[in-house]
């Protein structure tokens, strides 16, 4: 059972190292018929090419082809151990947000401005 759960950790790590940043924007330029099928795994959470043809009424072929787009773009991740492949919404990484230089002197100035 720990080799299980070793193994997802690792995926984990390997998704966050090779995933690529996105923004929203990269959301913005999805066209619709992508955009709707992200929004549904978003909502449903992990699918298959089978259940989300069955879903949005579209061919499996379809469905598998725009599944592989949306990986391809790191807006999906494949859920490991799954078969049929089952897809995970993952929409990559954010930046991390740079704290702004002297931010906590600042605070521990006003801090102690307001304490005497």
């Amino acid at each position: 059972m720990n080799e299980g759960l070793f193994e997802r950790l690792q995926d984990q790590i390997n998704d966050r190292e090779l995933g690529e940043f996105l923004s929203p924007l990269d959301l913005l330029e999805l066209s619709d018929e992508l955009h709707d099928l992200l929004r549904h795994i978003m909502r449903r959470g992990p699918t298959s090419a089978q259940e989300l043809a069955e879903a949005l009424g579209m061919e499996v072929e379809q469905a598998g082809a725009l599944l592989t787009q949306l990986a391809n773009r790191s807006f999906l991740a494949t859920v490991p151990g799954t078969s049929p492949v089952r897809y995970r919404a993952t929409l990559g990484r954010r930046r991390a947000r740079k704290l702004p230089e002297g931010m906590w002197s600042s605070l521990a100035d006003r801090l102690g401005e307001g304490g005497s």
